[in-house]
C-alpha cells in the first residue's frame, strides 16, 4: 500500500500540472489551487465545496467532511498565515489529502501542523505524500529544472523560484534538494538547535545527515547568527570539522524572526 501511495501522489499530480500546461503554458504559475481543486473535483460525488482561511488553532490546514452530512468536503487554512506562499503550499497538501487519502479515512478529518508541512520521509507517509503531491503540482521537476540550469543554488536564485511558484522559501529548496546531483542539507534551526533537516540522495549516501535536537555546529554561519558577520543569503567557505569532520563545506543562511532559521549547506 506505501509503495502505490508514493507512485499515485507523484502521478496525479503531474498529470493536474500536464493538463494546466496545456491549457494556459506559461500562464499557469503559480498555480490557482482553489480553481483546481474545485475544477478536479466538481465529478466526484463527494466534491469540494468549500474552501475558506479560519481559526484554525495549531494546525496549518485541514480536510474536513460535511458535517451536514452531505457528500462534500471542505479543505481549511489557517487565517492567521500572512504568507501566500505557505497559503498555496497548505491548499495544496490539503488537495493531496483529497485525491489520495479521503476514501482510506473516509469520514475522518485531516488536521496537519507546520511540521506536516515539511515532513518527506521520516515515518509519517500520508503526510508525506501530500507533500509530494502539492510540490509536483506547484513547481513541476522539468520546469524546476530549466529555472536551476547548472547553477549552484544561491539564495537569489532561490527567491526567483519562490517568486515564480508562488510558494515559501522552505518549500523551494526541499523541492531542490529532493532532485539535485549535489552532496547537500537543508537544516532548520531554532536557539542554537536543529528543529529539522532533510539530506540530498548524495549526502546521504556520504552519511551526513542531522538529527533534531542537536546543537548547530560552533563556527556555522546557522550558530553564529544574523547581524554578526553575516546577513541572509550570504555565502560562507567552511573548512573540514565545521559541520563534517570529512568535508570542506559552503553554507548560506536566512534568519527569520517568526519563524526557523534555515541554512542551506552544501558539502565539498
Amino acid at each position: 500500500m506505501n509503495e502505490t501511495y508514493a507512485l499515485s501522489a507523484k502521478r496525479e499530480a503531474i498529470n493536474l500540472s500536464n493538463l494546466l500546461k496545456l491549457t494556459l503554458g506559461e500562464e499557469r504559475f503559480p498555480v490557482d489551487v482553489k480553481l483546481i481543486a474545485k475544477e478536479r473535483s466538481k465529478n466526484e460525488a463527494d466534491p469540494i465545496t468549500l474552501i475558506k482561511g479560519d481559526k484554525l488553532d495549531g494546525f496549518e490546514g485541514a480536510l474536513y467532511p460535511s458535517p451536514s452530512g452531505k457528500p462534500e468536503w471542505a479543505i481549511l487554512y489557517n487565517s492567521s498565515i500572512r504568507e501566500a506562499g505557505r497559503v498555496r503550499f497548505t491548499l495544496a497538501h490539503e488537495l493531496g489529502h483529497y485525491i489520495l487519502h479521503r476514501s482510506v479515512l473516509d469520514p475522518v478529518a485531516i488536521q496537519c501542523d507546520r511540521r506536516d508541512m515539511t515532513r518527506w520521509s521520516d515515518g509519517d507517509l500520508i503526510e508525506a505524500e501530500a507533500n509530494e503531491f502539492a510540490s509536483y503540482l506547484l513547481m513541476p521537476l522539468d520546469d524546476y529544472r530549466v529555472q536551476v540550469g547548472n547553477a549552484q543554488m544561491t539564495f537569489d536564485l532561490a527567491r526567483h523560484c519562490g517568486d515564480r511558484y508562488g510558494v515559501s522559501l522552505t518549500a523551494v529548496l526541499l523541492k531542490w534538494v529532493e532532485f539535485t546531483d549535489a552532496a547537500v542539507v537543508l537544516v532548520a534551526s531554532d536557539k542554537g538547535e536543529i528543529a529539522w533537516s532533510k539530506s540530498s540522495a548524495k549526502a546521504f549516501k556520504r552519511g551526513i545527515f542531522f538529527r533534531k535536537g542537536s546543537r548547530l555546529p560552533e563556527c556555522s554561519v546557522a550558530a553564529i547568527g544574523a547581524g554578526s558577520i553575516f546577513d541572509s543569503g550570504d555565502v560562507a567557505e567552511l573548512p573540514k570539522g565545521v559541520w563534517h569532520a570529512n568535508s570542506a563545506a559552503r553554507e548560506w543562511s536566512v534568519f527569520s524572526k517568526r519563524y526557523n532559521d534555515l541554512s542551506l549547506v552544501e558539502f565539498l
